[in-house]
């Protein structure tokens, strides 16, 4: 009795197991779509919240009540001030500067959406890509010693939040060049890692994705 007893067991663990494989291999092979967009200076990734794995990215329970996020990494000080600033965009080119991660969540649908963009292109991705991005996003975030995320600025009522990121900007260090990195990383292999200019990242980017604006 306790052969057939543990066969059994045996036996169920090991279809659940298979089916468990099962689900992750559908959900690895699922298209998923993500954007490259820029507005005025700055490039970012655009993921619809719902597709993404909290377990991945925790931080993203931030912006579970939006549709989508932009997340975009760049110089602190330029970055977080609304205006163009000279002397800022001087220091962050030539001079390696603190770096922040911004997070803009918002409820819309594509087509609205991408109207606010002065340029984007329409990626698609499997699932393992979808979540290689988001675990490259979710790095890109400084820990304190306590392993606490720190949290710079909040604009429009936490819609928008600009955290402290890991790693230094300067002219071969940019938000186009985080990017590119990203994509290049979860198999975009036409995608140059260090396209300083957003001109040619996105002329990249267009052999891999659709122009949509």
């Amino acid at each position: 009795m306790k052969i057939i007893f543990y066969t059994i067991l045996l036996f169920s663990v090991s279809v659940q197991i298979d089916l468990r494989q099962q689900i992750i291999d559908r959900t690895n092979n699922n298209q998923y779509t993500i954007f490259l967009v820029k507005q005025r200076w700055h490039t970012g990734i655009v993921i619809k919240v719902s597709e993404i794995d909290t377990t991945i990215w925790p931080e993203i329970n931030d912006f579970r009540n939006f549709d989508y996020v932009d997340a975009g990494w760049g110089d602190s000080a330029f970055y977080q001030n609304p205006n163009f600033n000279i002397e800022q965009a001087a220091m962050a080119l030539f001079v390696p500067t603190a770096s922040t991660l911004r997070i803009y969540g918002f409820n819309s649908s594509t087509k609205n959406f991408l109207k606010y963009y002065d340029a984007a292109v329409e990626i698609k991705i499997n699932g393992l890509q979808l979540k290689q991005v988001c675990k490259y996003i979710h790095c890109a975030y400084y820990q304190g010693t306590d392993g606490k995320i720190i949290i710079y600025k909040e604009e429009y009522r936490g819609r928008i939040k600009f955290y402290k990121a890991k790693g230094k900007y300067d002219i071969f260090n940019t938000c186009n060049t985080w990017i590119a990195r990203g994509l290049n990383e979860i198999g975009f292999n036409k995608i140059d890692p260090n396209a300083i200019l957003a001109e040619e990242l996105f002329r990249k980017a267009a052999k891999i994705g659709e122009v949509v604006r």
